[in-house]
């Protein structure tokens, strides 16, 4: 969707950065990932691994809808996503005690563009990680060849326009943070002691619901009005990387 260039207001004053209800779900997340690194970090560190990746994403079809207050406008239409590449990095540590479980920290970006939606996002996930060594080697203690499973809350930084005209006569467009989770499978190679080779299938699940008040000032008169939007973002994502062991 080609984005209209946005005419400058006189005395112009932006909608707040940061509302209630967002901090509120940071907070959320932040008190989530706290207990869940609690709950799985190693008492004894094994391998630390840092891994660097690429992809594709395909969003599912989804309801999207938006409400314009200025003029008192609403719609709502069936988006069809087109696929978006993907990168991003993950890193984490495996236990000393089992080396089959572990934990890890994930950000990622992608986009879900359509004719009138686009959607860019950010997913910052904490995980559970599952493995099961096979090939056992003293030089691979955690396995030459490793299975493994991820799963945990996360947090999603989006940026999202909607042009709904001519039913809605302006572009809707707002960023924030909402809550979802994020669930992968993949199959390790590790071909090097210090490298090794993977690819992954992963599934994140977002849906924003957003409504924030605009307001603008033109020289001694100030006005406001409401917007919201929502839709659900369903994601399926497929890609390889490299991992570094350490």
């Amino acid at each position: 969707m080609e984005k209209p260039l946005k005419m400058c207001q006189p005395c112009s004053i932006g909608r707040k950065p940061i509302e209630r209800g967002t901090m509120m779900r940071v907070n959320i997340f932040v008190i989530v990932t706290v207990f869940v690194l609690l709950a799985v970090i190693p008492d004894s560190v094994a391998e630390e691994f840092l891994d660097l990746y690429l992809g594709q994403t395909n969003t599912n079809d989804a309801e999207a809808w938006a409400y314009y207050g200025k003029r008192n406008q609403s719609d709502s239409e069936e988006i069809d996503f087109d696929p978006s590449g993907l990168y991003g990095l993950r890193g984490g540590v495996w236990s000393d005690s089992t080396r089959q479980i572990g934990w890890a920290i994930d950000v990622f970006y992608f986009e879900a563009d359509s004719e009138k939606v686009d959607v860019s996002v950010i997913p910052l996930s904490v995980l559970l990680m599952l493995r099961l060594p096979l090939f056992v080697r003293d030089e691979f203690p955690g396995g030459k060849l490793q299975p493994y499973f991820g799963l945990g809350p996360s947090a999603c930084f989006f940026d999202i326009d909607v042009e709904f005209q001519p039913i809605i006569s302006s572009t809707i467009s707002h960023h924030s943070v909402e809550l979802g989770w994020q669930c992968q499978t993949g199959l390790l190679w590790q071909f090097h002691k210090e490298y090794g080779f993977f690819v992954e299938y992963r599934y994140t699940s977002f849906k924003i619901n957003e409504k924030w008040k605009e307001e603008q000032t033109y020289f001694l008169y100030k006005t406001s009005h409401t917007e919201k939007v929502k839709t659900t973002l369903d994601t399926h994502h497929f890609l390889m990387g490299i991992s570094f062991r350490f």
